[in-house]
């Protein structure tokens, strides 16, 4: 439970911050992407339209962020840890 509720916390942090949502990419995500298989990050699945991220290239729904600032970010919880560097976003799709 306590990884639930701070998963659910990462992911109304990268919300509130960034305005996108997101879920960590498990494998069917992956395989209907066509992503290969090795392929970990999270999943953006929404965009707010007035969102700071919504100008930024890695914003578009169905983008896979893998890392940020060079730290590889595999979860929810990675991803909110990461935004403090806020700099380069590297997106698989």
């Amino acid at each position: 439970m306590e990884e639930h509720d701070a998963t659910s916390d990462a992911a109304g942090v990268i919300e509130s911050r960034l305005g996108i949502g997101v879920s960590s990419l498990d494998q069917e995500a992956a395989r209907e992407l066509g992503l290969p298989r090795d392929v970990r990050g999270v999943l953006v699945q929404s965009v707010d339209p007035f969102g700071p991220a919504n100008d930024l290239l890695f914003a578009d729904a169905g983008n896979v962020i893998t890392e940020v600032e060079g730290r590889a970010v595999r979860s929810e919880t990675d991803l909110a840890n990461a935004l403090g560097a806020q700099a380069q976003v590297r997106s698989s799709r």
